[in-house]
């Protein structure tokens, strides 16, 4: 690989529990935050007020300083590439890239990628790649020798770049589902509204009691979220404490079709992190938990950490890969395309006991 007069930079996906790199390679770009202020620069002022100033300083390497064509090292930890490709547009902010695991990396820039691991990402030991900042100059001398003995195929930076989501294509912020919205659609399939107006007014409190944590600077360990955030909604969507079981056969949240609660009335797993902590890699721990013959008759994995839920369907023997429903409560929208996923009201209803989302 021909890397002469290129400028080289580093580029983050993720930390020591978030690794979402695998959805950057999915849809050829690479995203950053905080971008809840908005479009940079005139996020300037609100980051750094609210955040850091480095923070600002890492949007501007981002937004002003990488150009076109420059070649993107993504990294995984401090020592690990998970793929190399070459800077294919100008800045972007998109929210559908706003809540990534729970992250809001709305500033963007598409990136075709010309080569990517297999099985796991490679590691090039310590002191190759820079830890700290999540997008820098990427330029040692170990990792130029690297790149240049990679073997690059002429169409890999010719192909096309893959189609962003209709709603990336505006660059405007996401319209949210209202409670109202959400009662609406959970009556329009088939939900009495005494029901759900139970579900609105306890995700109302849970909107509430989030808050509360986050002003106090108290952060529920696991238990807790699950005993104070979980539970009630679930409560509210139908299941009884005769169906749940707390902590069963090391499971966090076992949830029955019917009694008694044994492996072949397992409906759902619901494996739970602590608030504000990432939940989408809870899902291969889930999985595991549903191996076994007696409980293939579960058909739904859980993954969440309070506020934020993805809910995983089987196709034939094993779960999707993407969540069929996705629901952050405090950011409702009405389908999560970068995670290729429904959104809130689909979310509602396949959580819920005994209504199903189709």
């Amino acid at each position: 690989m021909d890397i002469k007069s290129r400028r080289i930079w580093q580029v983050a996906a993720g930390d020591g529990e978030r690794a979402y790199h695998d959805l950057l390679i999915e849809w050829d770009a690479i995203a950053i935050g905080p971008g809840e202020y908005g479009p940079w620069p005139d996020c300037e002022a609100l980051v750094i007020a609210a955040r850091t100033r480095n923070q600002a300083t890492i949007i501007r390497r981002f937004a002003e300083q990488m150009a076109i064509g420059d070649l993107i090292i993504l990294r995984k930890g401090s020592s690990a590439v998970c793929a190399v490709g070459e800077v294919a547009s100008d800045y972007l902010w998109l929210d559908d890239f706003g809540d990534i695991d729970g992250w809001d990396l709305q500033h963007v820039r598409r990136v075709r990628w010309i080569w990517k691991y297999k099985g796991v990402p490679v590691p090039l030991g310590n002191n190759v790649l820079r830890f700290g900042d999540s997008v820098q100059d990427a330029c040692s001398n170990e990792l130029q020798q690297w790149l240049t003995g990679l073997d690059i195929p002429k169409s890999a930076a010719s192909r096309n770049l893959v189609t962003l989501p209709e709603s990336c294509q505006h660059g405007e912020r996401r319209e949210q589902v209202s409670l109202e919205q959400l009662t609406e659609g959970l009556f329009d399939l088939g939900i009495g509204l005494s029901d759900a107006n139970t579900v609105i007014d306890r995700m109302r409190e849970l909107e509430m009691l989030s808050g509360w944590y986050k002003r106090a600077q108290d952060k529920p360990a696991e238990n807790e979220t699950i005993a104070y955030l979980v539970v009630p909604l679930l409560r509210a969507l139908g299941w009884t404490p005769q169906r749940m079981a707390v902590e069963w056969n090391n499971i966090d949240l076992a949830l029955f079709s019917r009694l008694p609660r044994n492996d072949a009335n397992l409906a759902a797993v619901l494996e739970g992190k602590a608030m504000n902590k990432a939940c989408l890699i809870a899902k291969e721990q889930g999985e595991g938990y549903v191996q076994a013959a007696e409980r293939s008759r579960c058909e739904r994995l859980i993954v969440t950490e309070g506020i934020r839920y993805a809910v995983f369907g089987k196709v034939g023997n094993s779960f999707a890969i993407h969540p069929g429903a996705y629901i952050n409560l405090t950011r409702r929208l009405s389908d999560y395309p970068i995670l290729r996923s429904g959104g809130a009201i689909a979310a509602i209803a396949f959580l819920a006991a005994d209504w199903r989302y189709s």
